[in-house]
């Protein structure tokens, strides 16, 4: 939603996207799907769809999806 970060995350170069590739990140991200690993803004579209029908994420996969500046969540 933050033009800044999207932005950033456009960058295969920027610390976000590099961030993105640590181990830890990567597990959390695993929670969601194989897909959902391959780059934050396919992960955040994954929880994002997920969300939309019925799923429930914990708070590791949340707060990643707000550090990447996801949608807001209805």
């Amino acid at each position: 939603s933050s033009p800044k970060i999207y932005n950033s995350l456009l960058d295969n170069k920027s610390e976000l996207v590099r961030e993105f590739q640590n181990n830890d990140i990567q597990q959390i991200a695993q929670k969601v799907s194989d897909y959902a690993r391959t780059e934050p803004l396919e992960f955040v579209a994954e929880v994002y769809k997920g969300v939309q029908r019925g799923h429930t994420y914990n708070n590791d996969i949340m707060a990643l999806y707000k550090k990447y500046d996801g949608p807001a969540l209805s």
